[in-house]
């Protein structure tokens, strides 16, 4: 997953330590160079292991640092990967959008008037084929974007042996993130987001996958919404039923014939 050069940005930073890296915006989509593709830029790195009759071999594509093509291709970000305002790259879908603590848009601090509030939205993109790694490991830093591929095969005879083949590609995620005053800028515009909202995976032209609100903790939880429908209906025919039975009580007493016949 890796940058080529571009006519409109700067191709070189500074590598001076205290100078900041500046971050580049992708505000249209970027249009990857086939020669670039994450998989041409991969390096194989194979582990073996067995147990209880069965052979498994990992293997895991890694981006081959020591590629003078992958460096090239990384031009002009560098290695951060990181974009702002930015969308993803052509034909790559969005993971994990969501929007974060509102920052101070720059014309409320130069003025008297109350601030305005501008969101921020963060998002990551994969290539097609690829899905996010939610937690990295030791091998797999996160975030990145994964591609698993799986091959089974077995023997028959005295003694059966089944080998399995398990081949993972590792790319790292792009990450971008926009402001709300930056929508108009955006092409595609991404999909509007709630406060606290998460969206699993957008393709731009399709509806997003939103994720329920009780698992991002929007709108009310899954257990607060049992009390709500159940647990209070009950509280309440609870009540009523404490408040009438001692009536009920009382007017069969009133009833009730006294020694002489008449009603006490």
């Amino acid at each position: 997953m890796a940058l080529s050069a571009s006519a409109t940005t700067p191709t070189s930073f500074t590598s001076s330590p205290t100078a900041a890296v500046p971050i580049l915006a992708f505000t249209t989509p970027f249009a990857q160079p086939p020669s670039c593709s994450a998989s041409s830029l991969l390096t194989t790195t194979v582990s073996y292991y067995s147990a209880y009759g069965t052979s498994t071999s990992s293997t895991r594509l890694l981006p081959d640092t020591s590629n003078p093509r992958y460096t090239a291709c990384l031009a002009p970000a560098g290695s951060q990967f990181s974009f702002s305002p930015a969308v993803c790259p052509q034909g790559w879908p969005a993971w994990w959008l969501g929007k974060t603590t509102p920052a101070l848009s720059s014309a409320a601090t130069a003025t008297a008037t109350a601030p305005s509030v501008s969101y921020v939205s963060t998002a990551y993109c994969c290539a097609p084929g690829y899905s996010m790694l939610r937690q990295g490991t030791e091998d797999d830093p996160s975030p990145s974007c994964e591609q698993a591929f799986i091959s089974t095969t077995s023997s028959s005879g005295h003694s059966f042996v089944s080998t399995t083949t398990l081949s993972k590609a590792m790319v790292p995620a792009w990450h971008i993130s926009w402001q709300t005053t930056d929508m108009p800028t955006l092409s595609p515009r991404p999909p509007a987001l709630d406060d606290g909202e998460r969206i699993t995976r957008w393709v731009p032209g399709s509806d997003p996958e939103r994720e329920p609100r009780d698992s991002w903790g929007g709108g009310i939880s899954r257990s607060l919404f049992f009390f709500l429908v159940i647990g209070i209906p009950l509280i309440v025919i609870g009540a009523i039923a404490a408040c009438l039975i001692p009536a009920c009580r009382g007017r069969r007493a009133k009833k009730r014939p006294g020694p002489t016949g008449a009603a006490s």
